[in-house]
């Protein structure tokens, strides 16, 4: 392994964090690298637009929009873009020694098992899609940080190269879920749905449609997965929301059925009792009460 290479253990052993160097938007058409070449710093490219190709070592690797490539230290390597015009993000980053009070790289580690995995995995590249575009987003964010185009400091920018790597992380363990058992991506996708929707008046059926299978396959699947059905997962979600809103906000009982997509308080209140043993009021003054005694 090189010295500058990102999964250097040496970089999570002592008191480093990460520092960007070079980040810049780029258009290709009709382009080629003239030659291999490489950084001593990681370099991420991601694809805004189009298609390009990554040329390396007996490696040739093909990227569309939305897909992102981390290139590690010291790797050689060549863009390739053929007719179509490809639009790249890129970001070089190295290691330096701590310069702010955000976490060191190797307290993320320890704190984030995802951060560990993906840091113990040593590979000269790593290429993986950002479904939500969500990466996208950070990037950006980070990089408005970068440009002094919104109030913020070191402490803001390592916090979002935090949120970066986490997020990476995250889609990297997703992607090996994936390859082990293909089903995991479509139950993945329906909690994701789940998650972001629980305040509507959701079915089964909206659910399937939105990760594109058969209603009963769904279900099959889901419950293989996760030990629950579909329909007991989304109450789950939905009494353990109702649970933070009784606990943290003054909203009134009977509104809080809305925000948690069932119409009909009698049924909320039902259900919440089946589940948790005391009625949405008792929950309440109960952890009113402690809040109380605690203080």
């Amino acid at each position: 392994m090189n010295s500058n290479s990102l999964f250097n253990v040496y970089w999570r052993e002592g008191q480093y964090q990460i520092k960007v160097k070079a980040y810049y938007y780029q258009e290709f058409k009709d382009y080629i690298t003239p030659k291999k070449h490489a950084h001593h710093r990681v370099e991420i490219m991601y694809v805004v637009k189009g298609e390009c190709e990554i040329l390396m070592k007996d490696i040739s690797v093909v990227m569309k929009k939305g897909e992102f490539i981390l290139i590690d230290a010291d790797i050689l390597h060549r863009l390739k873009v053929e007719e179509n015009r490809c639009r790249i993000l890129n970001i070089e980053f190295l290691f330096q020694k701590k310069f702010c009070s955000f976490f060191t790289i190797g307290e993320l580690v320890r704190h984030m098992p995802a951060l560990e995995t993906f840091f113990s995995i040593q590979k000269p590249f790593v290429l993986l899609k950002d479904k939500e575009e969500r990466l996208a987003q950070l990037i950006r964010d980070l990089i408005k940080q970068l440009d002094d185009l919104e109030i913020g400091n070191d402490f803001t920018k390592q916090m979002l190269i935090g949120q970066i790597f986490i997020q990476i992380a995250n889609i990297y363990n997703q992607s090996k879920k994936i390859e082990k058992n293909p089903q995991d991506q479509y139950v993945m996708q329906a909690i994701d749905y789940i998650h972001q929707h629980y305040d509507y008046k959701l079915t089964v059926e909206d659910i399937a449609k939105e990760v594109s299978l058969h209603e009963r396959y769904l279900q099959h699947i889901f419950k293989k997965q996760t030990g629950d059905t579909i329909n007991e997962y989304l109450t789950e979600v939905r009494l353990n929301k109702a649970k933070q809103l009784l606990k943290y906000t003054n909203i009134h009982i009977t509104q809080i059925c809305e925000y948690i997509g069932m119409n009909s308080q009698q049924y909320f209140s039902y259900l919440f009792k089946k589940h948790v043993g005391v009625s949405p009021r008792a929950y309440r003054k109960e952890k009113i009460k402690l809040k109380a005694n605690k203080t």
